[in-house]
């Protein structure tokens, strides 16, 4: 049994390895390909401020975006950080059934509705 403990610990170890090296590797050509990305829409973004772009160059930026995702506005990210109303949240509660919970405590909307000036 020791033996087969052995092989299976050395195995784990070898794949440890051979994982690290693997996750290194790939993040940087990740972050390089991002990089890259990152610049040459920037680059067009420059190019737009002077002129308009050619069907090229907006096909380029079309799958540019495609290939880092959506990003979110500057004014769209300043507003996800902003602390929610309490008319936000009461409209929330008040969008739910009832008889559905928020979390695994137990209590389901029709407690946070019926105790609403309570909570």
């Amino acid at each position: 049994m020791a033996s087969k403990n052995g092989r299976v610990s050395g195995k784990l170890k070898k794949l440890k390895r051979v994982l690290k090296k693997w996750n290194g590797e790939d993040r940087y050509t990740l972050e390089k390909i991002i990089n890259e990305i990152e610049g040459r829409i920037k680059c067009l973004d420059a190019i737009s401020d002077d002129r308009e772009l050619s069907e090229m160059e907006l096909e380029e930026l079309k799958i540019l975006n495609l290939e880092m995702g959506e990003r979110l506005k500057e004014v769209d990210v300043l507003n996800l950080e902003k602390p929610f109303s309490i008319e936000e949240i009461k409209e929330a509660i008040w969008s739910w059934d009832e008889n559905k919970a928020p979390g695994s405590d137990g209590f389901n909307f029709c407690f946070f509705k019926k105790s609403w000036e309570v909570v």
